[in-house]
C-alpha cells in the first residue's frame, strides 16, 4: 500500500494534508491540534516528558485524576452506607461531596483541554455539569429514601451543593494552573 493510499484511510489524514498542504508525512499527529510543535512548561516541569501539554496527554492526566477520584468517591459513599455513618455523623457526606465535585471538575477539564476551551469559557461547563450532576444526586437520595423530606431537606442540599461547587472549583484553579504553564513556560 501507497503513502497516499494509507493517508485516504486515516480520519485525519484530510485535515493534516490540508493543513500542510502537502502529502501525509507517517509522523503527523492529528491530536496535535493548532499548535505547532510541543509548547514547553517553566520550572521544573519543564524536563517532564508527562507534562509536556499535548492534547492527549493532558485529556489523559486528567481522566486520570477524575476516575481515581471517582473510585474514592465510590468507596467512601458504600462504607458510609454500609457503617451507617450518614446516619450517626451529620457531616460525614461532605468529603463525599467535595471529592464528587472533583471528580467532576476534573472530567470537565478534560473535555476543556481537548477542546481548547479557554478558562472564561471552561467555567460555564464546570458549572453546568457540577449543578446537573448535584442537583440529580440529591433528587436520587431524596427517591431511595437515603434524605427524608424534612425542615433541614433544603439547608442540607444547598451545603451539599456548594461543597459540590468548591470540589470542582479546586478542579478548575488545577485546570487554570496547568494551562497557564503551558502557555506561558
Amino acid at each position: 500500500m501507497s503513502l497516499n493510499q494509507l493517508s485516504g484511510s486515516h480520519p485525519c489524514s484530510a485535515a493534516v494534508a490540508a493543513r500542510r498542504g502537502t502529502h501525509l508525512n507517517l509522523g503527523d499527529n492529528c491530536f496535535r491540534g493548532p499548535a505547532q510543535g510541543v509548547p514547553h512548561l517553566g520550572g521544573a516541569l519543564r524536563k517532564s516528558k508527562f507534562f509536556t501539554g499535548t492534547i492527549p496527554t493532558m485529556t489523559l492526566l486528567f481522566n486520570a485524576l477524575a476516575l481515581l477520584a471517582t473510585g474514592v468517591v465510590a468507596t467512601l459513599h458504600l462504607s458510609a452506607l454500609e457503617h451507617a455513618w450518614y446516619w450517626l455523623h451529620p457531616n460525614a457526606d461532605v468529603p463525599v461531596h467535595f471529592l464528587a465535585g472533583l471528580a467532576i471538575g476534573f472530567w470537565c477539564s478534560a473535555v476543556s483541554w481537548r477542546l481548547s476551551l479557554s478558562p472564561s469559557s471552561a467555567i460555564g461547563l464546570f458549572l453546568a455539569v457540577v449543578l446537573g450532576a448535584g442537583g440529580l444526586w440529591e433528587v436520587s437520595e431524596y427517591m431511595l429514601g437515603l434524605t427524608p423530606f424534612s425542615p433541614s431537606f433544603i439547608p442540607d442540599t444547598a451545603v451539599d451543593m456548594s461543597i459540590n461547587i468548591i470540589g470542582a472549583a479546586a478542579a478548575f484553579l488545577f485546570f487554570v494552573a496547568l494551562r497557564r504553564l503551558n502557555r506561558h513556560g
